[in-house]
């Protein structure tokens, strides 16, 4: 009897340790083209430096960028089901954008699937896929302009920037809205989206860092590139407060070789966040 009531109290504390590791936004729906969500513990859960060693030696570290560590928000199987046979949702859009001195823009689009591959909308064996936490890295143009240059010994554009995580601040800075799901806020994104992989997605931020960075998310139809809800931006933002200059002897006025000539953009001709 013993053996069996510890059976039975590991199940039910297994059962419920389960039923709450995942807590789901609210989702109302409120027509046939339209609903309403409640998101829940959806934020930037931390950001990070990111060292680059380079020099001819590898005796010297520089910075490639800062890293953010991103929570989506989970919904429940059967609301994922009614947001994609009523709007085609099949992804959260996932929206980076910096202010500075300088102004505001945006830097970059990716999107995160939550549905599995090859699912079916209208059968029993619809399964949903949603990942719980994603990385985002946002990188000197030194680095993010192609994956490339991660691996050259010397920084091109003579970058020389090195960012401490003790110069990283992250801040809260508003609540969680509602997210409002419907033809209002349908809009054709025609910016280049990347897709959400298992490597974290970068984003070229320029050839400084300094300002505040911000995440937006919003449902999002992939297959034709259209947002179907009001963007929700994230409670906190980052904030890049200083840059240190850290030289690197031997990589003054270093150039890089085009792989192929004619074919690679050249750095002037390259739009930082574009």
């Amino acid at each position: 009897m013993g053996k069996l009531t510890s059976l039975l109290f590991f199940t039910i504390l297994l059962t419920s340790f389960l039923s709450c590791s995942k807590e789901y936004s609210g989702y109302k729906s409120t027509g046939t083209k339209s609903a309403v969500i409640s998101p829940v513990h959806s934020s930037i859960d931390s950001a990070e430096a990111i060292d680059w060693t380079v020099g001819t030696m590898g005796k010297y570290t520089v910075s490639k960028g800062i890293r953010l560590k991103i929570h989506f928000p989970a919904l429940e199987m059967e609301s994922v089901r009614d947001l994609n046979k009523k709007m085609k949702v099949d992804s959260w859009l996932v929206r980076i954008h910096k202010r500075s001195n300088y102004g505001s823009k945006i830097l970059g689009y990716f999107f995160v699937p939550m549905i599995a591959p090859g699912s079916d909308v209208y059968s029993t064996s619809f399964r949903v896929r949603q990942i719980e936490y994603g990385v985002v890295n946002i990188y000197y143009a030194a680095a993010g302009h192609t994956p490339r240059f991660e691996n050259l010994k010397c920084p091109p554009f003579n970058h020389q920037f090195r960012i401490e995580d003790k110069d990283i601040v992250i801040q809260k800075s508003n609540k969680l809205t509602k997210m409002m799901v419907g033809p209002s806020e349908y809009s054709y994104i025609r910016r280049k989206i990347e897709s959400f992989g298992y490597r974290p997605t970068t984003i070229n931020a320029g050839m400084s860092l300094i300002g505040t960075y911000f995440a937006d998310v919003a449902l999002f139809d992939s297959k034709n590139k259209v947002k179907r809800s009001s963007y929700l931006q994230l409670p906190e933002s980052v904030r890049v407060k200083l840059e240190r200059t850290s030289p690197v002897p031997g990589c003054t006025d270093f150039e890089v070789t085009p792989r192929r000539p004619g074919k690679e953009k050249s750095y002037k001709d390259f739009r930082f966040g574009k």
